[in-house]
């Protein structure tokens, strides 16, 4: 620590302290001296600023006039670090930079950066890098007002006048500071009271004459009987002497001050010894302050006294001698001055009361305006999704996939029609006029029947290969799908998603981790008989036909985008995460050798889809023949998406890959779709749906950036 001018030098003989802190084990530093003036030096290098002499620091209290240098490292000196200021306690937790201003570059902080604490209140200084903040590269400094406030003890003051004669047989005695406690002097006070001739040798440590003659000059209008018989005594003061206290916040002379009294006495027992630290200072001059206002009320503890007469803790009473410190006449009431400050701690909280209920009103419509937005959209998406009668379905088709619709959602059963009447009352303009409807064209239903077929899977993988259009290819022998599903049934849902090709198929099933899993596949129908004139008789039966042999079936397209590659080796030489996107490749390897590249992910094993790791392994594990053919999504380039709403509208897998998005949510708005990766939270790192959840929740701030890959 520094003393840079001849101020600091005269401290201790006012009793203010010297340039030095006191630390304690959390790295707690206050400043001894309250006259300002004082430089301390910190060290600002990771992981944490410390103190020349290696003490480590987290917050520092200083006072008015000092000043903090902010100086490298001498072993790193090299490195940079700058200095910024930040909003409040919490952005300094958590190294939030918005808002925030430059203190001083790195090459300020480099050589050296000086900085005067002028005003009294907090501020929180952080290194811009975010590795270093995180690690603690972090200050809070807290300004305190130095000056203590100056006053008076005791009741009003009245002009100086002459002591009257105190007449035949009586003479004028006079008592200063404690010396004087039979005739109720205060420190630094005189009383002085006309005793009989003899009378003195009595009385202890008096001396002859009035206290105007001592040089007290101002006498106080607290007059009062001594207890020991009565007799009137005069208060007097020096002029213009009065005492400074950092605080006004006096200790009350009755039973309810007893407490607080109490607790500096035990700080007084705990911090002073032969020097005067910060936390012996602060409990000597409330205690001083309460001793001096009580005027011998109370007596002082032995603890108090001892410090007082050691004078390691002077201050309060070696101020300079002003009297515009002290205007005149001065009253000390403790009592109004708690009453007014209960009547005004009542006027805040009924602000406040106040302020709250205005907030929680709007909130409260701010709200309801929201659900009334959102709530809109919701049901006008539900509308255009509802399935109608007179759209290109069979009736009992319809009827079985409308359901749970019919029971909840009423436009569901009337057909477009009724949902553009819907969607023109939501938007508020005129339902247009029904159109005609066709007469309805009878159901032709073949023999097994043309209902749809719900089969439920229990397992990982399927054992079904797709045509192009969703078809049933083929079973896998000895797989789940083998004696339930029939090749030629086309899968037209899954879960409750709509399917019309193998790849939403596929995107549909990846989406749906969770067995079991419902597909519902629809079977060929047969086709329906012309309609033409009255049949004529019929001519007698003709044998049918030969079969004719079914064609041959076409190897399963690739996902779209992706890339198929087919594996000779026993190995793979592919290294994958959770989620199937490839982390690495052997070296030379067959994969290696093919073009397969970091970041590609693995979507199918031969024709079954697979989405995370266990589904990869199990599909290769049933496939030992070779060649073997794994279908390859593109890595795709990372791009950043900012959201403003206060929730993402995106359901995840453990893996951190996109299940699904909101319906009409900001992430559909914005192009989030399944299948995409988020690998940042902002400048944090994610790997998983638990560390993207951990990383939003620590970013409550809007708007907030997601890197997606």
């Amino acid at each position: 620590m520094r003393l840079p001018s001849a101020v600091a030098l005269a401290l201790p003989a006012l009793g203010l302290g010297t340039c030095e802190l006191d630390c304690d084990a959390a790295g707690a530093c206050r400043a001894r001296s309250r006259a300002g003036g004082c430089t301390y030096d910190v060290v600002w290098a990771p992981p944490k600023p410390t103190l020349v002499g290696g003490q480590a620091v987290t917050s520092l209290r200083v006072f008015v006039g000092d000043a903090v240098n902010f100086a490298p490292s001498l072993e790193g000196s090299w490195q940079k670090h700058d200095l910024w200021a930040l909003a409040s306690a919490a952005a300094l937790d958590h190294c939030d930079f918005s808002p925030s201003r430059e203190v001083a570059p790195a090459a300020d902080v480099r050589d050296g950066r000086v900085v005067q604490m002028e005003e009294p209140g907090i501020t929180y200084f952080a290194c811009a890098q975010e590795l270093h903040c995180k690690m603690g590269l972090k200050l809070a400094v807290s300004v305190a007002q130095g000056v203590p406030t100056c006053h008076r003890h005791g009741g009003g003051e009245v002009a100086a006048a002459a002591s009257p004669s105190c007449g035949s047989g009586r003479e004028r005695v006079r008592a200063l500071g404690l010396d004087g406690a039979l005739l109720g002097a205060g420190v630094g006070q005189c009383a002085e009271a006309c005793v009989a001739n003899g009378e003195r040798a009595s009385l202890g440590a008096v001396e002859d004459g009035s206290c105007v003659d001592a040089g007290y000059a101002l006498k106080l209008d607290s007059d009062f009987a001594a207890p020991a018989e009565a007799r009137d005594v005069a208060l007097w003061a020096p002029a213009g002497a009065c005492h400074c206290h950092e605080s006004e916040k006096a200790i009350s002379c009755g039973r309810d001050g007893d407490g607080a009294r109490e607790k500096q006495v035990k700080n007084i027992d705990r911090y002073c010894g032969s020097t005067c630290p910060s936390q012996c200072a602060d409990a000597f001059a409330l205690l001083h302050q309460h001793y001096m206002t009580c005027d011998g009320a109370v007596a002082p503890a032995p603890s108090y006294a001892a410090v007082a007469a050691a004078g390691a803790c002077a201050a309060p009473a070696a101020r300079p001698k002003k009297s515009d410190d002290c205007p005149l006449p001065y009253t000390l009431t403790i009592d109004s001055g708690h009453a007014d400050k209960a009547a005004y701690n009542a006027a805040v909280d009924g602000v406040n009361l106040i302020l709250l209920c205005g907030f929680i009103s709007v909130g409260l419509v701010a709200l309801q305006l929201v659900r009334d937005r959102f709530g809109k959209r919701a049901e006008m998406d539900r509308i255009r999704r509802s399935p109608g009668e007179d759209e290109a379905e069979e009736p009992l088709a319809a009827a079985e996939r409308g359901k749970a619709r019919r029971a909840s959602f009423e436009p569901a059963r009337r057909g477009s029609s009724s949902r553009a009447a819907a969607l023109a009352r939501l938007e508020g303009r005129a339902a247009p006029p029904p159109p005609a409807r066709a007469p309805r064209r009878p159901s032709t239903l073949n023999p097994e029947g043309d209902r749809d077929v719900s089969v439920d899977f229990n397992g990982k993988t399927l054992g079904i290969a797709f045509h192009g259009d969703g078809t049933v290819k083929g079973c896998a022998p000895g797989g789940e799908a083998e004696g339930r599903v029939k090749p030629g049934w086309r899968v037209v849902r899954v879960g409750n998603e709509r399917t019309s090709s193998d790849a939403e198929v596929r995107e549909a099933v990846m989406a749906h981790p969770e067995r079991p899993l419902r597909l519902v596949f629809r079977p060929p129908k047969a086709a329906a008989p012309a309609p033409g004139p009255a049949p004529a008789p019929r001519p007698a039966p003709r044998p049918a036909p030969a079969p004719r042999p079914a064609p041959a079936p076409r190897p399963a397209p690739a996902a779209p985008g992706g890339k198929r590659i087919s594996f000779d080796g026993a190995s793979l030489g592919v290294g994958f995460d959770a989620s199937g996107v490839v982390k690495g490749c052997k070296p030379g390897g067959e994969a290696e050798r093919k073009g397969v590249a970091v970041g590609d992910r693995i979507v199918a094993v031969g024709a079954a889809a697979v989405g995370d790791d266990q589904a990869i392994r199990a599909a290769v594990a049933a496939h030992p023949q070779r060649p073997v053919a794994l279908t390859f999504e593109p890595a795709r380039a990372p791009r950043r998406v900012v959201f403003a709403g206060p929730t993402l509208g995106i359901a995840f897998e453990p893996s951190g890959v996109v299940k699904g998005v909101q319906p009409g949510g900001e992430a559909q708005q914005k192009g989030v779709r399944a299948g995409d990766r988020v690998v940042k939270v902002g400048a944090a790192a994610v790997t998983t749906d638990a560390s993207i959840r951990a990383a939003v929740v620590a970013h409550p701030a809007r708007p907030i950036e997601l890197t997606l890959a």
